[in-house]
């Protein structure tokens, strides 16, 4: 998947996260994206996880719980993307 500067722009990606709930700040330059990480400000790893199942939810799969660890959230979004 890659992620257009449009979308970004468009605020269809409003923030980034990384695989522990880090914040990242999302920026579009002309036709680039740039993602630079939100110093000072903790991880939101409650956040993510309620966009993952989100996204799942979205994509038809339901065997997953709100419980799951993150890292087995973001393997079956992962396995969802061709």
């Amino acid at each position: 998947m890659d992620l257009e500067a449009i979308d970004v722009r468009d605020g269809v990606y409003p923030v980034g996260y990384g695989p522990d709930g880090q914040v990242f700040k999302l920026e579009a330059i002309g036709d680039r994206v740039r993602i630079s990480h939100v110093e000072g400000l903790p991880p939101k790893p409650d956040d993510l996880r309620a966009l993952l199942l989100r996204y799942l939810s979205a994509t038809g799969v339901r065997d997953v719980e709100e419980a799951d660890p993150l890292g087995s959230l973001l393997a079956r979004c992962e396995a969802t993307v061709d």
